[in-house]
């Protein structure tokens, strides 16, 4: 691993830690200011906006980084935002036809008003994606860290702010808006400087969404998998209340987020050392052919290590790193959270402890996941995916026509989740053992 690699992701790196620290340091403060239906309000707000936002763009922000030239990439942003105008504008039109009596009715009856901010929540995520893609293609490493700081401090003000001034749910999403502002600004100001947006054009616009045509098909993955993960924070109001569903909404982000950061970080660094072994094994059949290569053969004996014993070694350690992180939450989370955020929360903590370990199970296996791009083998990782969703509903409608307590409803939901894992662990190594195309 290069040094410029190190140095280039080192702000990265430290930008979301910080980003992270600064929404965990205020929750003692937030949970003493907002209620728990608040923050059931604030989770199914978050969770209609994440499966909406998730490939807003057509995905269109990850060719940014593929473009020949600069001029074609912010030609393929503009393509994005146009995508991402266009569906935030029809959620508008959806969200005033149906109305808020109709739409809080489904799902959560103190939803209210706050469903048309849904349309402009989506709208600036999307203009974030493409701003963040921009930058990282200028390599403007540490802005963009400065932008998640940012967005991280807007949150925190606003939400402090605004939920001491007035009480409702309308200081945490208030504050999720005002935080994408704050990047988003931040990000566009380094876009303007360069005067980029200079070379926008139509007819560009249009070769560039022709070129990669193909990449909105591919927005169904992550459309999926955000579901999936978001079904518990729209179901659970109208099954347990909004009480129940504020200690979940809340216990729920605290698990998710810091895990989703070490273990993206941990992928990263797995996926970069199986994409290494595929290019020795090109070096490898290359030298086996006669032709001349720059491949040591140490490097090759290297190679030949096959990609199960990698795997087994990378989940060694995501096993360890993840005992570390969530057997403590496990054992102590009621207790925890007593002390942190206050004996109202206790129940959350109880459900802390339940739903941890789900979220271990992901954090081992998801980092794995990888092996499907290098292997050119993800339809497995689609199939994977159409099992699981119907399973997660099947948890829920389970719940609803057996009337499970919310604790029997918690154990159902995390022995599926559990399992669903398990056989995502098994369909990775069965991957492994036998890839037969390599990208």
């Amino acid at each position: 691993m290069s040094k410029s690699f190190i140095w280039n992701a080192l702000p990265l790196i430290t930008g979301s830690m910080i980003a992270q620290a600064i929404p965990f340091a205020i929750s003692p403060l937030l949970t003493r200011i907002y209620t728990p239906e608040d923050f059931g309000v604030f989770g199914v707000f978050m969770a209609i906006t994440s499966i909406l936002a998730v490939s807003i763009n057509g995905r269109y922000d990850s060719a940014i980084l593929l473009a020949d030239s600069d001029d074609d990439a912010i030609n393929v942003a503009g393509v994005g935002l146009i995508i991402s105008t266009t569906i935030s504008i029809i959620c508008l039109f959806l969200v005033m036809l149906l109305n808020t009596k109709t739409i809080g009715h489904f799902y959560h009856n103190n939803l209210g008003i706050f469903i048309y901010f849904i349309p402009l929540s989506i709208f600036l995520s999307g203009v974030f994606n493409l701003l963040n893609y921009s930058n990282l293609r200028m390599k403007l490493f540490k802005d963009i860290a400065k932008a998640s700081v940012y967005k991280s401090f807007g949150l925190a003000c606003a939400q402090l702010i605004v939920g001491c001034l007035k009480s409702g749910a309308i200081g945490l999403i208030f504050g999720s808006i005002i935080a994408q502002l704050f990047a988003n600004g931040k990000l566009l100001r380094n876009l303007l400087k360069t005067k980029a947006h200079r070379s926008l054009c139509l007819l560009s616009m249009k070769k560039q969404a022709v070129k990669y045509k193909k990449l909105p098909i591919y927005s169904l993955f992550p459309i999926i998998d955000s579901l999936t993960l978001s079904l518990p924070l729209i179901w659970l109001g109208g099954l347990y209340g909004p009480v129940v569903l504020g200690y979940f909404a809340f216990c729920y982000r605290l698990l998710g987020a810091p895990s989703a950061l070490i273990g993206n970080s941990i992928g990263s660094v797995f996926f970069q050392k199986i994409a290494e072994i595929f290019r020795l094994k090109k070096n490898c059949d290359a030298k086996d052919q006669g032709f001349e290569t720059k491949t040591s053969d140490e490097n090759i004996a290297h190679e030949k290590t096959s990609v199960t014993g990698h795997l087994l070694n990378a989940l060694a350690k995501l096993s360890v790193l993840g005992c570390v992180m969530f057997l403590p939450i496990i054992l102590l989370a009621p207790f925890l959270f007593d002390t942190f955020f206050g004996k109202d929360w206790h129940d959350s903590g109880e459900y802390a402890r339940i739903l941890s370990i789900a979220f271990l199970a992901r954090f081992i296996v998801s980092p794995l996941s990888c092996i499907f791009s290098v292997t050119n083998q993800l339809i497995l990782s689609f199939f994977w995916r159409l099992i699981r969703f119907p399973s997660t509903v099947f948890v829920f409608l389970a719940a609803k026509k057996m009337k499970f307590s919310i604790y029997s409803f918690l154990f159902l939901y995390v022995m599926n989740d559990v399992l669903m894992y398990l056989l995502y662990l098994i369909i990775i190594f069965y991957a492994a053992k036998n890839a037969k195309n390599w990208i």
